[in-house]
């Protein structure tokens, strides 16, 4: 009977994304705060408020998830040192992606506040851009070279 019942299950959708754990315990956050500050039962249009405002929140998230794991792939250990023109190809590449994710889920309540969080997202994405960028000068072979260069002349001078 068992097998019968977890068979039968299908994901949860909403906005006909998928519900993921994350967005779930986003979703009951958000609700048990709005019923802990409402004085009566909230109106529905309030529960779709918050509903919205979830799911924009979890549509930014997922975005910037999507820009930091498709930077990773070149921005990494195992791969070492990006050229410059690479590196804002990719970024330039990944932000396009992650915006239109982004703009795909983030499609619920009020303009205004999709706005917000593309905002928000953009910032994010912005320090992950310039943690990536520093990440991949810490690479770069031509300024360690430069380093035990000017070194070795400064000792040189004495």
């Amino acid at each position: 009977m068992e097998q019968i019942f977890l068979h039968n299950l299908q994901p949860k959708l909403i906005n006909k994304e998928v519900l993921y754990a994350e967005d779930f315990e986003a979703f009951t956050v958000a609700y048990g705060e709005m019923f802990v500050k409402a004085n009566l039962f909230p109106k529905a249009l309030t529960i779709l408020g918050a509903t919205a405002e979830v799911n924009n929140q979890n549509a930014s998230r997922v975005a910037l998830e999507l820009y930091k794991a498709s930077m990773s792939t070149k921005v990494s250990e195992e791969h070492g040192f990006v050229k410059e023109e690479e590196l804002k190809a990719l970024h330039e590449e990944s932000l396009k992606e992650a915006l239109a994710l982004y703009k795909k889920r983030a499609t619920m309540g009020d303009k205004e506040k999709i706005k917000l969080h593309c905002n928000v997202l953009e910032t994010n994405i912005e320090k992950e851009h310039q943690r990536f960028v520093e990440e991949n000068k810490a690479r770069d072979p031509i300024a360690w070279l430069a380093t035990y260069i000017v070194g070795f002349e400064t000792e040189s001078d004495d």
